[in-house]
């Protein structure tokens, strides 16, 4: 097996990467934004002899890595030496590749999810707006506040990283208010020409019963009204009948690895 480290997109490389753009959008969507170089960015394709056999997109301390087809033992084992190597927070690839790649590295554990996609029947609620640069403290407090999304972030790193996301790809939040401020957020998080990521949901506790699930289908809507095709990921299993009862579909058996260290 052979690893080589990408400077540029090449044929087999974009081949890859746009056709699994609904299964790992992440990897797409990075590549397009930030490239291959730089304090934050990597990748790495996997070859075995001419053969292409996966592409690794690190960004920050994450890994998102696309098998072309079904990964096979060599291949695995080649991605797992690089993830050794990097010694990634987090690594996100398909459920069955995850699940070869947790039999050989013992310092991460597995969480099992799907890709979800929007099936076209969600309605728009008029109280649904799109969210300006000054609410975006405001968010980040909501967001921060869940004990499973707020972990991941704290409230000044996660108001530049929405302000960085509008201003490269165009991505944008949408809240539904009341009259203590915002009862209910969503937001797209990655955004290419054809899909957008859709994520950071979060109601207001206390807020009125239902709020959540408006502004959910509201963000769907705007996203399908410019074209692209809304995903999100959902790694919490009593959630995902929840999203299907709303018109979400399980498009792609996804899974993440997570280190078991401190950091």
């Amino acid at each position: 097996m052979n690893v080589k480290k990408v400077a540029c997109w090449d044929e087999g490389l974009r081949r890859v990467l746009e056709g699994q753009r609904v299964e790992n959008p992440y990897a797409l969507i990075d590549a397009l934004t930030y490239g291959f170089e730089g304090d934050n960015v990597a990748c790495w394709e996997v070859f075995d002899e001419s053969r292409l056999e996966a592409v690794v997109y690190r960004y920050y301390d994450g890994l998102q890595v696309v098998f072309c087809g079904q990964a096979g033992h060599r291949a695995i084992r080649a991605v797992a030496t690089l993830v050794e190597k990097m010694d990634p927070s987090m690594v996100q690839t398909s459920y069955s590749a995850a699940a070869e790649l947790a039999t050989v590295l013992a310092n991460y554990s597995l969480s099992e999810g799907w890709v979800m996609r929007a099936d076209g029947t969600q309605v728009p609620d008029p109280a649904a707006v799109r969210a300006t640069e000054a609410d975006y403290p405001e968010i980040a407090r909501l967001i921060c506040g869940d004990e499973e999304i707020g972990k991941h972030y704290d409230v000044s790193a996660l108001v530049a990283q929405l302000c960085e996301r509008e201003r490269l790809q165009g991505c944008r939040s949408i809240v539904i208010r009341d009259s203590e401020g915002i009862a209910a957020h969503m937001a797209t998080y990655a955004e290419s020409d054809d899909v957008a990521v859709c994520a950071g949901l979060k109601a207001r506790p206390g807020a009125e019963k239902g709020v959540g699930a408006r502004v959910l289908s509201s963000l769907a809507v705007e996203v399908a009204a410019r074209g692209l095709i809304p995903l999100l990921y959902c790694y919490i299993e009593p959630l995902w009948p929840w999203y299907e009862a709303h018109g979400w579909e399980k498009a792609f058996h996804v899974a993440k690895l997570e280190h078991c260290g401190n950091y």
